[in-house]
């Protein structure tokens, strides 16, 4: 009788403590996901489903009127409608081109990355802000200085 109970309480033990094993909970998983850059970046410009799955619509969009003259930047978002596919890829030639030469910087810093296009000798100047939220990097804004 004794041996019966004690195998009894052994059985509940071993039950009770296999539930109690720690899983990842989805929203766990997703607080420890962290999207790296370079590989979001190479398939947004490449795949352009992907690349409107990944934008916060109505996408911000800072830009210098023609009509303003004191260079003062105004939002006029893009919603999903008017969206135009980016292609931000870069190639070292296209700062040696004659005409509309430009440079490309990343930064990143924490979650947020910029990409910026600085003209050579022109007025190109535009700046697309990429965040990462729930561990996963979105468009979030376009700047356009250019003048």
């Amino acid at each position: 009788m004794r041996s019966k109970k004690v195998l009894f309480v052994v059985l509940l033990m071993a039950l009770f403590s296999c539930n109690r094993i720690d899983k990842p909970t989805p929203s766990s998983f997703i607080k420890q996901y962290h999207e790296s850059f370079d590989p979001f970046f190479d398939r947004f410009n490449t795949d352009s489903t992907f690349q409107r799955s990944r934008i916060v619509f109505p996408l911000d969009n800072y830009l210098i009127p023609m009509e303003e003259l004191n260079y003062e930047m105004v939002n006029q978002p893009i919603d999903s409608l008017d969206y135009c596919i980016l292609d931000l890829t870069y190639h070292d030639s296209l700062a040696k081109r004659q005409f509309d030469a430009y440079k490309r910087i990343i930064q990143t810093k924490k979650d947020t990355t910029w990409v910026k296009f600085t003209g050579v000798d022109n007025g190109i100047h535009e700046e697309f802000i990429f965040e990462r939220r729930k561990g996963k990097w979105f468009l979030v804004k376009v700047m356009d200085g250019s003048t």
